[in-house]
């Protein structure tokens, strides 16, 4: 699809890699990845740590927690709740969470469309924002309709925002956090990297789940605010620490990730810096190539001329 000559180079990519991750001391062992632990001699232990994988491990670990706090494990366990808090009766916020609920399943088929498109930071960033948003209008029109009882257009506009905000979440954040695990680690170490998201999924939801029934009895609708500026916050830490992982090969992650600055721009100039010279460097052994085979071309043209 991409052509001879990419696929070529590509190829190259991956033996390069392979290479490059046989002779290091990386180990699938969890403790030691998550603290830039190897054991080896001293070149392979240093190959190791130019990959930087304890960074990866607590950027997939945050994200899962990051992506919890955002709120959607509250509404989705608590939305009969915050129903209730709307105006509802208890058998109608039944009613319309099951509602939500398929919204919310039909809303993940938009990222089909726009994961790959927009890349996981973008998606990242309007999700965030719009989910923010949502929440804090929710949370302000809920206690709005507390205060008017007898206008149930509060609790209306309230609900509404709920579903804007499941919606938003099923395309963009319900994604992004399962997805990036699976392309940011080393070829050796993806399985234990992806694992590593899965424990910071369980941290985040059973951190949530224990602190939703404390919050909601205690603040109510401002549980809202929370998630609203949880949102915010994910976006900020996104902005600075994720970089683009979208519509790059899984070999070329590892010069994503080679600077020693976490900042998304140092992450980024320094992948340029490496792609450059890893494109000389090719260049350098196709010119050797061609020089080799010259030689032959010559012998065959005397021996016709003969």
């Amino acid at each position: 699809m991409r052509g001879e000559e990419r696929g070529a180079e590509e190829f190259k990519e991956i033996v390069a890699t392979f290479e490059y991750e046989k002779d290091s001391a990386l180990s699938t062992n969890y403790v030691r990845i998550f603290f830039d632990w190897y054991k080896g001699t001293p070149e392979a232990v240093a190959k190791a740590k130019k990959l930087h994988v304890g960074r990866r491990v607590q950027m997939v670990i945050w994200f899962q927690i990051l992506q919890e706090w955002c709120g959607i494990a509250g509404i989705t366990v608590y939305q009969t709740d915050i129903f209730q808090q709307a105006g509802y009766s208890a058998k109608k916020s039944q009613w319309i969470a099951g509602i939500n609920n398929i919204f919310y399943c039909l809303s993940t088929l938009v990222a089909v469309f726009t994961i790959d498109r927009w890349g996981r930071r973008f998606v990242t960033f309007w999700g965030c924002t719009g989910m923010g948003i949502a929440m804090f209008l929710a949370g302000g029109l809920s206690k709005a309709q507390q205060l008017h009882l007898d206008n149930k257009a509060w609790g209306a506009a309230s609900t509404a925002f709920v579903f804007i905000y499941t919606s938003i979440f099923g395309s963009t954040l319900l994604m992004t956090p399962w997805i990036i695990p699976s392309e940011m680690f080393p070829l050796k170490l993806r399985a234990a990297g992806n694992a590593a998201g899965v424990v910071g999924w369980s941290i985040g939801n059973g951190w949530l789940m224990l602190l939703c029934p404390v919050m909601f009895n205690a603040i109510h609708e401002k549980t809202l605010y929370i998630f609203g500026a949880s949102n915010f916050f994910t976006l900020l830490v996104v902005y600075l620490l994720y970089p683009e992982t979208a519509n790059r090969t899984l070999e070329e992650i590892d010069f994503l990730f080679a600077s020693k600055n976490p900042l998304v721009p140092a992450c980024e100039a320094e992948f340029r810096r490496l792609k450059e010279e890893h494109r000389l460097a090719s260049l350098g052994d196709s010119a050797e190539v061609l020089n080799e085979e010259k030689p032959t071309d010559e012998l065959k043209d005397s021996a016709s001329s003969v």
